[in-house]
């Protein structure tokens, strides 16, 4: 989740689903950790680069939550029914982070929502109880380190 100075959570309209979600996916054989795969994805589905997110200092590198539900077979992608465990990370924007550059091919829209309008409502619980205010205080540019 990608958190802007007025705390409202960048939403990414998926074209394979029309869902309206924070940017996210899969994990890749090239991703090391999981908070790499997060920042790659971010950067992949909305073009904000690594460089342009801070580490939010009360949860540092850790998930803010974690969600497990249930997808349906999907017989065109030769998919079975399965579970999918979602992690999710709280990233500060930087001040001079550069304009969305969304994936055409796999997103056709994104809006900055407020912590109390995030799609998620397990989620949504979590950031409006979690003090994040979107100010960055002592952060470190996730650019600056190498993505473990």
């Amino acid at each position: 989740m990608v958190i802007d100075q007025d705390q409202r959570v960048l939403h990414i309209r998926h074209k394979a689903t029309g869902l309206l979600l924070a940017p996210g996916g899969h994990v890749e054989a090239t991703d090391t950790t999981l908070l790499a795969a997060a920042l790659r994805e971010v950067e992949e589905e909305a073009g904000i680069p690594a460089s342009a997110l801070v580490l939010t200092p009360e949860r540092r590198d850790g998930p803010i939550d974690i969600d497990m539900h249930a997808v349906e077979a999907r017989p065109v992608k030769r998919e079975p029914a399965h579970r999918d465990y979602d992690f999710h990370f709280a990233f500060h924007l930087a001040d001079d982070a550069p304009e969305l550059r969304l994936q055409a091919e796999e997103v056709t829209d994104a809006v900055w929502l407020p912590f109390d309008e995030v799609s998620s409502p397990t989620l949504r619980a979590k950031l409006t109880a979690s003090g994040l205010d979107g100010a960055i205080v002592q952060g470190e540019r996730l650019g600056d380190h190498p993505r473990r």
